[in-house]
């Protein structure tokens, strides 16, 4: 189906430096406390934050979004990181080789300019 003058993109924005790690803040006190996070759920929301924290800033994301919404473009990549990263990826399956994480740690700011 089509209509004119309604467009589609996927926006894929990549670690944001919001506070999504500390939702708990949002937790309604109707419901008592939050939930105890599983064995190592610790050590995983303090990786989140870090990368989250390493990652673009919201204003950076959302002027991305709105350039790429304005020039009509499907995939919206505010980071710069996903095709790369799709690529890796791909080179991985193509070699049958496992899944490499490590490049997430390489450097703390990703290349990126908060």
């Amino acid at each position: 189906m089509f209509a004119p003058g309604l467009g589609v993109s996927v926006l894929c924005p990549g670690w944001v430096d919001t506070k999504i790690a500390d939702s708990d803040r949002n937790w309604p006190t109707h419901l008592g406390e939050p939930q105890t996070p599983p064995e190592g759920g610790d050590d995983m929301r303090e990786i989140s934050r870090g990368l989250l924290t390493a990652g673009i800033s919201p204003s950076v994301a959302a002027d991305a979004v709105f350039a790429a919404v304005n020039e009509g473009r499907f995939w919206v990549f505010p980071d710069g990181m996903g095709p790369r990263l799709a690529h890796a990826r791909i080179d991985e399956i193509d070699g049958g080789t496992l899944p490499v994480m490590t490049e997430l740690f390489d450097d703390t700011d990703y290349g990126r300019t908060k």
